[in-house]
């Protein structure tokens, strides 16, 4: 039974995914497949009808409404976001490292929540990805000050000669802007989600204590 929960909630939402992107929906579907959601819940809890599908055509319902709510916040035109207005500009930004660094090989990809622009404070926060030098050291929950040049991602050619839809990858997450090789300055430490900091430092104190038992050959 759970396992068929999961799966009609994985596929409702996917399928709003889906849908949204193929027909660019407005959130006015995604409200219409919410009523349904309730009205089938309703039906299913109200009349005493206890068929197992009923219940499992709500959820797959109510999925795909967030699906399409989540598409919808994502596909937002570029000129109607915040930083538009300063791409191709040198500028500094002030935000929130709010995910894990991305250690590389020459660099560190990092998500970052933009709240300021030259002292300006956005009505929403607005994440692009930082390239930052591998020599920096960077946390989950850091504040940052950056100053760079705001570009917006290309797409490129892979050493296969297959073409990346890199601004497409990038976008999934929200991503519209990025910035490379910024003078990045730590304002503080210590914010974001309580939870998720720790878990984080712990898991980072686990791969130190692994590092220290393995030898290079």
């Amino acid at each position: 039974m759970k396992k068929n929960i999961f799966l009609s909630v994985a596929f409702g939402f996917l399928s709003g995914v889906l849908v949204g992107s193929l027909f660019h929906l407005t959130l006015s579907y995604a409200y219409l497949c919410i009523g349904i959601a309730c009205s089938v819940l309703i039906y299913f809890v109200c009349l005493a009808r206890k068929e197992y599908a009923i219940l499992l055509l709500s959820l797959f319902f109510f999925a795909g409404s967030l699906g399409i709510i989540r598409f919808y916040l994502s596909d937002i035109p570029l000129s109607a976001t915040q930083l538009f207005p300063y791409s191709a500009q040198r500028i500094v930004l002030s935000g929130l490292i709010i995910d894990e660094p991305d250690v590389r090989e020459g660099s560190i990809k990092l998500h970052v929540d933009i709240r300021e622009v030259d002292t300006r404070t956005l009505q929403n926060p607005e994440t692009i990805l930082v390239t930052a030098s591998p020599y920096g050291s960077y946390h989950y929950g850091d504040e940052i000050s950056l100053e760079g040049t705001l570009a917006l991602p290309q797409n490129f050619t892979n050493d296969l000669g297959k073409s990346f839809d890199y601004i497409s990858y990038l976008r999934k997450d929200g991503i519209s802007f990025e910035m490379k090789d910024p003078e990045v300055t730590l304002v503080s430490s210590g914010q974001g989600s309580f939870i998720k900091r720790n878990l984080l430092r712990f898991k980072e104190h686990i791969l130190e204590k692994i590092s220290a038992f393995i030898h290079p050959p």
